[in-house]
C-alpha cells in the first residue's frame, strides 16, 4: 500500500466521520432551535403571567377594601341587632304587664258574670214570689166577696196587694230582661276576652321567637365579623405573596430574555459550524471524486454512487458505505462478477456527479424520481420498495390531536422532509404540512409536541428512533402505497443495466 492509498483511506474515514458529525449536528441544531423557540414562548408567557399577577394584586387590594367595608357594615349590623334585641326585650316586658292587667280584667269579668247569674236567680225568685202574691190576692178577693159586707175592707186590701203584685211583676220582668241582656253581654265579652288572650299569647310567642332569632343573628354577625377579620388578614398576606411572586417573575423574564439572546448566538454558531462542515464535506468529497476517477479509469471499476443520509438503506459507517441497499449491491456484484466501488455523498452531489459521468450507477433511487428525467437515466428492475409510515410518540397514542392513522390526518400537523416523495402520499388527507430539512428535525418537533406526527420511510424512521431517540418514536400506521426502489444507469451504458437486471432477477427482491 502506497502513500496515495493511505491518503485515500484517510480521506474516506474523515469523510465518514464528518457525515456522522453532520447527523449529530443536525440533531443538536434541531434541539437548540426548538429550545430557542420555546424560550421565546416562555419569555412571552412569563410576561403575561406577570401581567396577570398585577391584575391579581389589583383584585386583592379591591377585595381587601371591600372586606374592610363589609367588616364595618357587620359591626353596624351588630349594633342594630343589639338595639333590636333590647327593644324586643322591652316589648316582651310590656307584653307581660299587659298580660297581668288582662288577667285581672278577665277575673273581674268572670266575677261580674257570676254575680249576674246570681242576681238573675234572685230575680227569678222574686218573680215566683210576685206571682204567688198575686195568686194570694186573687184568693183573698174571692174570700172577701163571699164574706159580703164584712169582707169589703179585706177586699180593698186584697185589691191593693194584687195591684202591687202586678207592678212588682212588671218591674221584675223588665229587670229580668235587662239582667239577661247584661248576662249575654258578659258571656260574649268573656268569649272575646278568650280570643284576645289567645291572640296575645300568639303575639308573645312570636315576639319571643323574634327575640331568639335576633339573638342568633347577633351571634352570626359576631362570627361573620371574626371571619372578615381573618379574610382581611389573608388578603393582606395574598397581596404580599403576589407582589413577591410578581418580582420573581420579572427576574425570571429577564433571565429568559438573556437565555434567548444567548441561544440566538448559539444558533448562529451552529449555523456557522454547519456551513464549515458542509464545506469540509464538499472539499473531501471532491478530492475523493477526483482521485477515484483516475483510479477507476485505470482499473475499470464500476463506481456506484449513493446518498449517505438515508439509513438503514444507505449511509456511512466509520467512513465505509453500509446499509440494506449496499449489502444487496455487493451480493449481485458477486453474482455478476462486477468490481464495484461505492461512492457515498449528499444526494444532490451524487446526482450531479452522475450527470457529469463521475459515477456509473446510482443506488437506492425511488422511482419515478423527479430529480431524474426519464431520458436522463435508465432504471433497473425493482429490487426493493419504500413504504412510508406515520410516526408518533411511543407514550402518546390516543392523545387528542395526535396522529394515529394514515386515514385520519385531517386537521393534524405532520412533519415531512422537504423534497421527499412522502408528501405526495399526504396529498388530499387534509393535514397541515411542516416542511423540515431532515427527519431528525421532524422527530425533535414531535418530542416537543409541535407536530402531531412525522411522515417518513418506515425503516428510516425506525433506524433514527433507535439511534437518536432511544426508540421513543414509533410507527403508528403505514401507508398502503409503496414506491419502487431501483438502480439508475446512464443512458450511454444500457449493457450495465442489462447485467444488473439479470443479477436482480436471479437474486429476487431485497
Amino acid at each position: 500500500m502506497n502513500i496515495s492509498d493511505d491518503l485515500d483511506d484517510l480521506s474516506l474515514a474523515v469523510y465518514g466521520y464528518l457525515q456522522d458529525f453532520r447527523q449529530y449536528s443536525a440533531l443538536t441544531d434541531a434541539f437548540v432551535r426548538r429550545m430557542l423557540a420555546s424560550g421565546k414562548s416562555q419569555e412571552s408567557g412569563i410576561g403575561l403571567a406577570a401581567a396577570d399577577l398585577e391584575g391579581i394584586n389589583d383584585h386583592s387590594r379591591r377585595i381587601f377594601n371591600e372586606t374592610e367595608a363589609a367588616a364595618a357594615a357587620a359591626a353596624k349590623a351588630k349594633g342594630s341587632a343589639a338595639e333590636g334585641g333590647r327593644a324586643m326585650g322591652d316589648i316582651l316586658e310590656s307584653s307581660g304587664e299587659m298580660n297581668a292587667a288582662f288577667e285581672a280584667i278577665s277575673k273581674t269579668f268572670d266575677t261580674l258574670r257570676s254575680e249576674a247569674k246570681a242576681v238573675l236567680s234572685r230575680v227569678a225568685d222574686i218573680v215566683d214570689i210576685s206571682e204567688l202574691t198575686n195568686l194570694l190576692a186573687l184568693n183573698a178577693a174571692i174570700q172577701a166577696a163571699r164574706a159580703g159586707e164584712h169582707g169589703k175592707g179585706f177586699a180593698v186590701v186584697a185589691k191593693e196587694v194584687r195591684s202591687l203584685a202586678e207592678r212588682t211583676n212588671g218591674i221584675t220582668a223588665e229587670l229580668l230582661a235587662r239582667l239577661s241582656a247584661l248576662a249575654a253581654g258578659l258571656e260574649s265579652s268573656t268569649d272575646l276576652m278568650g280570643k284576645y288572650r289567645g291572640a296575645q299569647d300568639l303575639v308573645a310567642a312570636k315576639t319571643r321567637d323574634a327575640a331568639e332569632k335576633i339573638s342568633r343573628s347577633a351571634a352570626a354577625i359576631d362570627d361573620a365579623a371574626s371571619r372578615h377579620e381573618t379574610v382581611e388578614l389573608l388578603s393582606r398576606e395574598q397581596t404580599a405573596d403576589s407582589g413577591r411572586l410578581s418580582d420573581r417573575l420579572r427576574e425570571l423574564a429577564a433571565s429568559a430574555a438573556f437565555v434567548n439572546a444567548s441561544s440566538s448566538h448559539a444558533t448562529a454558531g451552529l449555523e456557522s459550524g454547519s456551513a464549515i462542515m458542509e464545506g469540509a464535506l464538499n472539499f473531501v468529497g471532491k478530492s475523493r471524486a477526483s482521485r477515484r476517477g483516475v483510479d477507476r479509469a485505470a482499473a475499470g471499476t464500476i463506481v456506484v454512487g449513493h446518498d449517505v443520509s438515508y439509513p438503514p438503506w444507505v449511509y456511512l459507517d466509520h467512513g465505509k458505505s453500509a446499509g440494506l441497499s449496499i449489502d444487496y449491491m455487493k451480493d449481485i456484484a458477486r453474482r455478476a462478477a462486477l468490481d464495484v466501488e461505492f461512492r457515498g455523498d449528499l444526494w444532490e452531489n451524487v446526482r450531479k456527479e452522475f450527470e457529469a459521468g463521475g459515477v456509473d450507477a446510482v443506488l437506492n433511487a425511488g422511482w419515478p424520481n423527479p430529480a431524474f428525467g426519464r431520458d436522463a437515466a435508465l432504471p433497473t428492475r425493482t429490487y426493493a420498495t419504500f413504504r412510508a409510515s406515520i410516526f408518533g410518540l411511543k407514550s402518546g397514542g390516543g392523545k387528542p390531536g395526535r396522529a394515529t392513522s394514515c386515514s385520519d390526518l385531517g386537521g393534524r400537523k405532520i412533519a415531512v422532509q422537504r423534497g421527499s416523495y412522502v408528501d405526495q402520499l399526504l396529498a388530499g388527507t387534509g393535514c397541515e404540512f411542516l416542511y423540515i430539512e431532515n427527519d431528525i428535525q421532524g422527530m425533535v418537533e414531535l418530542l416537543w409536541e409541535r407536530v402531531d406526527g412525522v411522515a417518513t420511510e418506515t425503516r428510516v424512521g425506525e433506524y433514527l428512533s433507535r439511534r437518536f431517540f432511544s426508540g421513543s418514536v414509533v410507527a403508528v400506521d403505514e401507508f398502503p402505497v409503496a414506491m419502487d426502489v431501483v438502480m439508475l444507469v446512464r443512458p450511454s451504458n444500457p449493457g450495465l443495466r442489462d447485467t444488473l437486471n439479470a443479477a436482480i432477477e436471479r437474486k429476487g427482491m431485497a
